[in-house]
This record gives C-alpha cells, structure tokens and sequence, in this order.
C-alpha cells in the first residue's frame, strides 16, 4: 500500500499568493517579471482551428443534412453560425465548439442518430 504525500497548504498559499513554495523554489531560476506577474488564462485557438486544420471536421460534423437526419438541432442555424464564422463575418467559436463536441458525443454515444 503507498502513502499519498500531501503537501501542507501553507506551503502552497501564503497570505493571497498562490503557488507560494514553487516560487520560492523557482526564484533564482526565473527572472522576476516571470514570476512575479499575475495569472494568466490559457487561451484555446479555437477560431483558427474551425478555419485551419480542423475546418474539414468542422463541415462534415456540422452538415446540414447530418443535423437534419438527427432531428435535435435547427440545420438553418447551425450552418449560419459556421459560414458566418469561416466568412469572418461573425465570431461563433464558442458555439461551434460546443456544438462539434455535441456531436462527436452523439457519434459516439447514439450512433443511430
């Protein structure tokens, strides 16, 4: 049986900064403006995604006659929201990704759909 070593949070946080013994570790190895800066978010390149190397993935999971036979989803819609997005006319990213995730998840998971 093996024993989970936890690091004890004061460790971890002192006072409001976080990940307070990783950069007392790392002080001499990172310069100041490095560790010293506020969080970042990481951002995903979605937008270029839909109109790079996964546009194919994006047109064949998101054809209007796939989302027709499925019966879930307005085509019209769908299809206004990718050509809006591949046109630069509008930013859709968000609502395509979850749209594509919607249906790899029905492909996989309600293969008759």
């Amino acid at each position: 049986m093996k024993i989970l070593k936890v690091t004890p949070s004061r460790w971890k946080l002192k006072g409001f900064t976080s990940k307070y013994l990783l950069k007392k570790a790392m002080k001499t190895v990172l310069p100041v403006e490095v560790s010293q800066r506020k969080k970042k978010g990481f951002g995903v390149p979605i937008a270029k995604w839909v109109k790079g190397p996964l546009k194919e993935l994006f047109s064949d999971m998101l054809d209007p006659s796939r989302i027709r036979r499925e019966g879930l989803l307005d085509a019209d819609f769908v299809s206004f929201l990718l050509q809006g997005h591949l046109r630069n006319q509008r930013h859709n990213r968000k609502q395509l990704w979850t749209l594509l995730v919607w249906e790899l998840r029905s492909d996989r998971y309600h293969p008759t759909l």
